[in-house]
């Protein structure tokens, strides 16, 4: 049993000793007030055990009596040590702290005053129980005073850091057990027994302050998984969001939850609120305007009052945590930081989005008052044209004679030329309309429209060959539909460049892309031309514009209609002639026998 006493013994005094080079070196880092009271309060524990290791047993020599004194002393200030790093968190009352200090300064003088300590096993004199019941009462009620605080603060606080502050409490409980048993034991009992229950509990309490001081990694890991389902919760939401708004709602709860915070607010680069948790719209201006706004981004700035906040690229994420936060739940603000990482990526994905749709709808309005206008303009044209044509008519009756060859000849170019105008007003016109107003879906069945087109077009192109294959039918405008294809086809037999010009129209279906498919053995368009012909005015070189020719505007319609079904219209690039291949959506399309 003295055997198991002395090893109990040696591992109390290296454990203390270890514990307070750790709180030593965490102080060194962090150069905290908390990090210096708590290492003042582990050093003042390791010196007692340490003094306890170097006095021989029964010694009552002078130096010896000074020594055990000076312990006493400083084992005295132990429950003040731990009483300021507790009370170092936040604002406690500075009457009870100068009162704590008064009873530890006079207990520690107290000390010193006496006339000996008496040895182990010998009889103690009435002053020195009278001094004893002081000192334990003043030990055991701060410490527990100390430990009672650090339970209440844990509540709220993350797993992992509130488990730490239990434990811290629960060690100081265990000391102050270890000094009443000591102090209240009967110097007639057997020492060998008391001394290894008290070497037992030393042993515990110091395992119990490790583990509540420098948890280990393993240990934390497994009490820190609610938090860190919290984080994947968090990241796997922000890849969904497409707003701030969204962001916010992903971000802050989970951020509070993680830290066990009062209160969250994401801001935006000028500091102002995009959305607050916990708080009110001002308390989140107000935390906002504390953050410091040099932090670089990625960087969790610690502020007074538990305050925390993280710069963004894209925005500050502030937060109102527990004054114990930064001391306690270091890996929980690393989480944090993960958090605002993948979040600064959210926002500025949000932004684009933001800045995609704003030049969307500005095209869009920039796109509606041009048709707007062309309307107008197209429609105000029409009546001074009429009037032109119409005097022009009056001319060629009242005075052709007068005129002459070649005055008829100048009329004949004018009213060719007025003609060609109409009709360019005419085509503006459709082409404006296109878009503005809605019409009617139906099915159309597209192998009947084609073969109706073919009919139109033969009396005037007889020699020209017509062919179709099987088509489906299409879900769109009828009048759209026999507009594109009246448009393609006419287009294909006008411009082949010769009478017997071969038209075919089929349809292609590959990796869900439908397509109908106008194609002739023509001349062809140079593949320079193959982007320009869909634009409005466009026709290819060495085409006049009179009335026999085109105005340049049946492709940029055909374009038009075709996007406006959600399509994509395009020249392909066949050995001989001309491909305009017209890729429309599966939904319009209505699969058959056909198909």
């Amino acid at each position: 049993m003295r055997t198991a006493s002395e090893a109990l013994r040696v591992l109390t005094n290296v454990a203390y000793v270890t514990l307070a080079l750790l709180a030593f070196v965490q102080w060194v880092r962090r150069r905290s007030e908390q990090a210096a009271w708590i290492a003042a309060s582990f050093a003042s524990l390791a010196f007692v055990v340490s003094v306890s290791w170097i006095l021989p047993q029964g010694s009552t020599s002078g130096p010896e009596q000074f020594l055990r004194k000076l312990q006493i002393a400083v084992l005295t200030l132990f429950p003040y040590l731990l009483y300021r790093f507790t009370s170092a968190f936040g604002s406690f009352s500075r009457v009870w702290e100068r009162l704590v200090l008064a009873l530890a300064g006079g207990l520690a003088t107290w000390t010193f005053l006496l006339p000996w300590i008496p040895a182990q096993g010998e009889e103690r004199p009435s002053w020195y129980v009278a001094f004893v019941s002081a000192f334990l009462t003043f030990w055991v009620t701060v410490s527990v005073l100390s430990a009672v605080r650090l339970i209440r603060a844990g509540r709220g606080q993350p797993t992992v850091a509130r488990r730490r502050m239990r434990l811290l409490a629960f060690g100081a409980i265990l000391v102050s057990l270890v000094l009443l048993i000591s102090g209240a034991a009967s110097p007639s009992l057997d020492p060998t027994p008391l001394r290894l229950l008290i070497q037992a509990a030393s042993v515990a309490s110091a395992v119990v302050f490790y583990l509540g001081f420098a948890m280990p990694r393993v240990l934390r890991s497994m009490w820190r998984r609610p938090e860190e389902a919290r984080f994947r919760s968090a990241t796997l939401e922000l890849m969904g969001v497409t707003t701030a708004e969204e962001v916010a709602e992903a971000l802050l709860p989970h951020v509070v939850g993680i830290v066990g915070a009062r209160g969250a607010v994401l801001g935006d680069h000028d500091h102002e609120p995009l959305a607050v948790i916990g708080l009110s719209r001002e308390e989140g201006h107000a935390l906002l305007a504390a953050v410091r706004r040099s932090s670089e981004p990625g960087a969790l700035v610690e502020g007074d009052s538990g305050v925390l906040s993280l710069a963004m690229r894209s925005g500050v994420l502030a937060i109102q945590a527990s004054p114990y936060t930064p001391f306690f739940g270091q890996e929980e603000l690393e989480l944090v930081q993960g958090i605002g990482a993948f979040s600064d990526v959210a926002l500025e994905r949000a932004q684009l989005f933001v800045a995609e749709r704003r030049a969307r709808e500005e095209v869009q309005q920039a796109s509606a008052e041009l048709e707007n206008f062309v309307y107008s303009v197209s429609h105000d044209l029409k009546s001074p044209l009429i009037s032109v044509l119409g005097y022009l008519d009056l001319l060629r009756m009242e005075h052709r004679e007068a005129l002459g060859e070649r005055g008829t000849h100048y009329l004949d170019r004018i009213a060719a030329s007025a003609v060609y105008m109409n009709r360019l007003i005419l085509d503006l016109l459709e082409l404006s309309r296109i878009g503005r107003v809605q019409t009617d879906v139906e099915e159309v069945d597209l192998g009947q429209l084609v073969s109706e087109v073919f009919d139109e077009l033969r009396p005037a192109h007889r020699e020209a060959r017509f062919e179709a294959g099987d088509l489906p039918a299409l879900r769109m405008n009828p009048l759209r539909a026999r507009q594109l294809f009246t448009n393609l086809i006419g287009n294909a037999v006008i411009h082949a460049g010769r009478p017997d010009v071969s038209v075919r129209v089929w349809h292609e279906i590959a990796e869900e892309r439908f397509a109908v498919v106008v194609a002739d053995d023509g001349q062809g368009i140079p593949p320079a031309y193959h982007e320009k012909v869909f634009g409005v005015f466009e026709r290819l070189e060495g085409t006049t514009s009179d009335a026999s020719s085109g105005t340049g505007i049946g492709l940029a319609v055909c374009k038009k209609i075709v996007e406006q079904v959600g399509g994509s219209i395009e020249l392909g690039f066949p050995e001989r002639g001309t491909h305009v291949v017209v890729t429309l959506p599966a939904d319009i399309v209505r699969t058959g026998a056909a198909v």
